[in-house]
């Protein structure tokens, strides 16, 4: 189809179509994904100014998803220290790390990106662009094409486009968003003001985030000469996570970061002093016979008990005879009153 014939809805279904191809073949997918809106600006045909400044818009969306994409999917373990070293002081994209794009190509379109804090920037360098089209209008297109769709409430986005003002990127909606100090005393040049921009949170997934709490519990046998059922123990887990929240492993399947604990303490504490209980018995004493009568004489015993933990469970107290002086007897006798 010829330039001039390239509408704004082509534009947009083919480039949802080259962004939802399949990872099946990574060597032409290398560059798919920016060549439409590159293809488009090569070319010295008549277009239409609109055209024109969609087309770097989205060139500039199109390659800050990539980024971003590719630096979640990035692992503790992945290798890619040197690429975040690389970002937090030089602007120029390095080659060969980022899927789907072709960073010689777009930084010869102009585009930079810097990292630092968590947060990526991508930007164009200058505000010189093909047909004398400005970074207002750049800035402008993505809403005003929102509004030739009849979208009149914008969509809300990942992250915003927006002009760099000092220290800081002013949105459509006239929200200022915070540009981290770093991104310019880290680099050899600040960064352009009043240049169109993409800005948001970029950092591996896989990474320490915080430390997740899990209580723990633990029930203690009571020490003699206490009884009872036991001491309830409580203390803290601390579970390190990643930024999804799951903790990673290494290739042996350990996790990377081991869990830490807090100390032991008291949450509930069933053990007393062993009791002690004393029963009268009557029983049988002697059995006589006098003057052809046989008679008993009855007998009064005095019995003593006390508690103990259950041999065959340590949490359950059972009672036993004892002798007079408190010491537990196989075959207990009653103290004769």
């Amino acid at each position: 189809m010829p330039a001039s014939h390239i509408t704004h809805s082509t534009f947009l279904r083919s480039t949802t179509a080259l962004v939802c191809l399949s990872m099946g073949s990574m060597q032409v997918q290398a560059q798919s994904i920016i060549s439409e809106p590159l293809s488009l600006l090569r070319q010295e045909s008549e277009q239409t100014r609109f055209s024109i400044t969609v087309q770097y818009a989205d060139l500039l969306e199109l390659t800050y998803n990539q980024i971003v994409r590719d630096i979640r999917s990035w692992g503790a373990q992945s290798g890619h220290e040197a690429t975040l070293v690389h970002m937090a002081s030089n602007d120029v994209m390095p080659e060969g790390v980022f899927r789907r794009i072709d960073t010689q190509e777009l930084t010869r379109w102009g585009i930079r990106a810097r990292l630092c804090d968590e947060q990526l920037i991508v930007y164009y360098a200058d505000n010189t662009f093909k047909s004398g089209i400005t970074a207002t209008e750049i800035r402008h297109s993505q809403k005003e094409r929102l509004h030739r769709n009849g979208q009149i409430i914008e969509a809300t986005r990942k992250a915003p486009l927006g002009w760099i003002d000092q220290t800081e990127l002013v949105l459509e909606s006239g929200e200022r968003v915070a540009i981290p100090s770093c991104m310019d005393s880290g680099f050899a040049t600040s960064l352009p003001r009043g240049g169109v921009a993409f800005i948001g949170r970029a950092r591996p997934d896989n990474l320490y985030a915080k430390d997740k709490e899990w209580p723990e519990h633990r029930r203690d046998v009571c020490v003699a000469p206490q009884v009872g059922a036991g001491r309830y123990m409580t203390r803290t887990r601390f579970d390190p996570v990643d930024h999804r929240g799951r903790r990673p492993k290494d290739d042996t399947g350990a996790f990377i970061w081991p869990s830490t604990y807090g100390a032991w303490g008291l949450h509930r504490d069933n053990c007393y002093d062993a009791r002690e209980r004393e029963f009268m018995d009557a029983s049988t004493r002697c059995t006589r016979t006098f003057m052809g009568k046989t008679s008993d004489t009855p007998a009064l015993y005095r019995w003593k008990m006390k508690e103990i933990q259950d041999p065959s469970d340590p949490f359950k107290v059972v009672w036993i005879m004892v002798d007079p002086d408190g010491s537990v007897v196989a075959s207990p006798q009653g103290e004769l009153v």
